[in-house]
């Protein structure tokens, strides 16, 4: 049965998409925040975006019709024998493969970290509207973001606040919904 956004959830998604927005802002203004989007990054984040979008929505066609392990594991599958990686020490693109035999133990924890969390991102897409599942996705910003302030020292501005304090209840809000 098809799941619809309604009143709460879509505020939860506007207050999420509105914390991404602000979360790297120096100011809150209309001609800084025009500023920051027409820069090349932001453009390549607005691509990304909606990429991720675009793969949100045929995950959420294939948990429709089969088991969401089962599913991502021919995703994964596929994406092992034909997808190339770049290899920093090596300065040259690499199968997985190879990345496999060269870092065994990162390699496998990694996948079946990775694995494991799209599994369950699909599993979520089964009974959540994909619309939901995709906006509390990226409270993962909000954890890089906390990451930058603790480890890399980066300031926790009052906009950088805002902007986790508006993600959190935007999530909050799909939760209610």
């Amino acid at each position: 049965t098809p799941h619809f956004v309604g009143i709460i959830g879509f505020s939860g998604i506007a207050l999420t998409v509105l914390g991404i927005l602000i979360i790297n802002q120096e100011g809150l203004s209309v001609h800084q925040i025009k500023t920051s989007l027409a820069d090349a990054g932001a453009k390549w984040a607005l691509i990304t975006g909606a990429c991720t979008a675009s793969y949100s929505v045929a995950d959420s066609m294939g948990a429709a019709i089969m088991s969401p392990i089962l599913f991502k594991y021919i995703v994964f599958v596929g994406m092992c024998f034909g997808k190339l990686a770049y290899d920093r020490r090596l300065q040259r693109r690499v199968s997985y493969v190879h990345l496999l035999r060269q870092y065994p133990k990162k390699s496998i924890l990694g996948g079946i970290l990775v694995f494991g969390v799209n599994s369950l991102v699909v599993f979520a897409m089964k009974s959540t509207p994909v619309a939901f599942v995709s906006a509390t996705r990226e409270v993962s910003i909000v954890f890089a973001s906390l990451i930058g302030v603790v480890w890399l020292k980066e300031k926790m501005g009052l906009i950088k606040l805002i902007a986790i304090l508006l993600i959190f209840c935007g999530v909050i809000l799909i939760k209610i919904s």
